[in-house]
């Protein structure tokens, strides 16, 4: 059975296979790529710009319980994730999305209670 996760913010140029095309790419991936382009860019200064990104809300990352990898995803409209096996599907559902709010809500006041 696939799994989910909510998703807000995210975009990119690798898949998950690490093809290139989707908008999910590992830090590994992305590394490879930029290096490719600039070998004089390095690793230190690829996570702090992810980072960067991350805090700026501009990616999301992604981790895939099935395989343990974490992704990079630049999608910016809020959506959820499918996970069957290694690949990992976007699903845009905005009432799905309501109703999980909804619970989460409900679960924070129960545990300030």
């Amino acid at each position: 059975m696939a799994n989910f996760e909510i998703g807000r913010r995210s975009a990119g140029a690798l898949n998950p296979q690490g093809g290139r095309g989707g908008h999910l790419a590992t830090v590994e991936d992305i590394i490879e790529r930029v290096q490719s382009r600039n070998k004089e860019v390095t690793v230190s200064t690829i996570y702090r710009i992810l980072d960067s990104f991350r805090s700026a809300n501009i990616l999301s990352f992604i981790y895939h319980p099935d395989t343990g990898k974490c992704y990079y995803d630049i999608t910016v409209a809020e959506h959820h994730h499918l996970f069957d096996g290694k690949s990992i599907e976007d699903y845009a559902d905005p009432e799905l999305s309501q109703l999980i709010r909804e619970y989460l809500e409900q679960v924070t006041l129960k545990k300030n209670v």
